[in-house]
């Protein structure tokens, strides 16, 4: 069965149709984006149509609540005024504002800072609206799962003359649970659920779009109720991993210096969950053995740097203020 359906001809045809009868979008040109997503003229601008395969409840609660002038890139009604349409298959389809630009790059100190001040302001924006979502699932299962899923990997590594890369991953964070699992993170994520914080959720720098008039956020598909900490665990972690070396330089940002002594900050940073998950991406690509055999060099360079900055990171192992309040004062 091809994968790739998405790209051919007839598919883009039957979607030109689709748009035209269900939206009254008149479409002049269709380019495929990736999976689901693709750019469309309408004869007067360039617009985003994406495919999701479930009601996106959530995503109408936020964008009813957000100001379409923001710096926020929301959906916009098709011309027949639906804010979505649905196919035969019941996906919903949506139509978004084209943003000309270049995605930010963490490699450099002016986009991470532009990254930082963003999200800050999404959280302030959305702060309290009420979204739709079923029980998400916990940060510390999540963790667990991703490490459940990278030792299922173990006989790669061994493969390609690895094993003691994949052990020395797995002995550290085998080490880090003890002080993980004390963390009171349930009582941190219901606090989020009552409170109403909102994250973005995907901090990629490719959904922070920069041009003459400024920076937007796109792609508020993995938004959810969640304690703040999540969000800055995840960008520090791609800072570490795109352009920022050692502890003093994360800590140059007002943000991760005033977080650095809270517990489910510093732990969740210490976890490599996104080595994990690059990894575990990089083999949903079904790669061949010499693609497997470059990537683990990769890896093994982003480990041996991660080790670096987690010997530099100063001991917190007695840090006693379990208080899910820490960090208030950037929400």
């Amino acid at each position: 069965m091809r994968t790739d359906f998405w790209r051919d001809d007839s598919f883009l045809n039957r979607l030109h149709s689709f748009l035209k009868e269900k939206g009254a979008l008149t479409v002049q040109r269709i380019v495929p984006i990736k999976k689901n997503v693709y750019e469309v003229f309408d004869g007067n601008q360039w617009w985003i149509v994406k495919c999701y395969h479930r009601k996106m409840s959530r995503l109408w609660s936020l964008f009813s609540y957000l100001d379409d002038e923001s710096n926020f890139i929301i959906s916009y009604p098709f011309p027949n005024g639906k804010r979505w349409i649905e196919d035969q298959k019941q996906q919903i389809w949506c139509m978004y504002p084209y943003v000309e630009g270049e995605s930010l790059s963490y490699k450099n100190d002016k986009d991470r800072k532009s990254a930082i001040h963003l999200l800050q302001d999404f959280h302030h924006e959305s702060k309290g609206i009420v979204i739709h979502q079923t029980k998400p699932i916990s940060y510390l299962t999540k963790l667990e799962e991703r490490q459940k899923r990278f030792s299922r990997t173990k006989n790669i590594f061994f493969q390609h003359n690895a094993l003691f890369l994949y052990q020395n991953i797995m002995k550290y964070t085998e080490e880090l649970w003890t002080p993980i699992k004390k963390l009171k993170w349930t009582e941190l994520e219901k606090r989020a659920k009552r409170k109403k914080y909102i994250i973005h959720g995907d901090s990629a720098s490719h959904n922070f779009i920069k041009n003459n008039t400024g920076v937007f956020l796109i792609d508020f598909d993995l938004i959810q109720n969640a304690p703040y900490e999540y969000e800055w665990i995840q960008l520090a972690q791609r800072f570490l991993y795109d352009g920022v070396d050692d502890w003093d330089e994360l800590l140059s940002y007002p943000v991760f210096q005033f977080y650095v002594q809270n517990p489910y900050f510093y732990y969740g940073l210490k976890f490599p969950s996104d080595l994990f998950r690059e990894w575990l991406h990089f083999l949903k690509r079904n790669p061949s053995n010499q693609e497997i055999s470059q990537y683990i060099k990769k890896f093994k360079r982003h480990w041996h740097k991660r080790q670096k900055f987690y010997d530099k990171t100063p001991n917190y192992d007695k840090i006693s203020n379990n208080n899910p309040k820490r960090g208030e004062r950037f929400r």
